[in-house]
């Protein structure tokens, strides 16, 4: 039996000026599959369109912090690749409403363990360059909770490496 090699992609989601925060959210998994899905059409025409349309997910978004994992096969990486830089739209499924948004890519990994390893890695940096700029003493308290969170976690990350069968 063969084993099937994937492909987890990393991304971030930064939102344009101008865009107020009811059409920001929400955005769900099936609006970014579906502006994929798009994307790589328009790139790669229906050829490129059918050979990644089942073989690609998104199986975690953060909706805080606006990251996501997009998971597809080893041999139709660079179509999803492709596909993910050059979404400049997401539509929410609610409203149907165009948000401006830019993507970019942050990571590559083999395995969604090490995709949401780096994700945590990512998310405590980020927080902890928000809490340096932030002069509230009550945001800076709720920025070292979720920083403690994400220490937790990746401890358990870490833990989990040595567990031997």
């Amino acid at each position: 039996m063969v084993r099937l090699k994937k492909r987890y992609f990393a991304c971030e989601m930064a939102y344009l000026r101008g865009v107020n925060d009811s059409v920001r959210w929400p955005i769900t998994s099936s609006a970014i599959l579906t502006v994929l899905c798009s994307k790589v059409k328009d790139l790669h025409g229906e050829v490129g369109w059918v050979r990644m349309r089942n073989s690609t997910s998104v199986p975690y978004i953060n909706q805080a912090t606006s990251v996501f994992v997009v998971v597809c096969d080893r041999d139709r990486g660079e179509l999803v690749k492709s596909g993910i830089l050059s979404i400049a739209n997401i539509g929410t499924d609610s409203k149907r409403i165009d948000c401006p948004v830019k993507i970019s890519l942050c990571h590559t990994s083999h395995t969604l363990r090490q995709s949401l390893k780096f994700m945590a890695k990512y998310q405590r940096d980020k927080l902890l360059k928000q809490r340096f700029h932030s002069r509230n003493l009550e945001e800076r308290k709720l920025i070292m909770q979720q920083v403690n969170e994400l220490n937790k976690k990746l401890m358990q990350y870490a833990q989990r490496a040595f567990i031997f069968d």
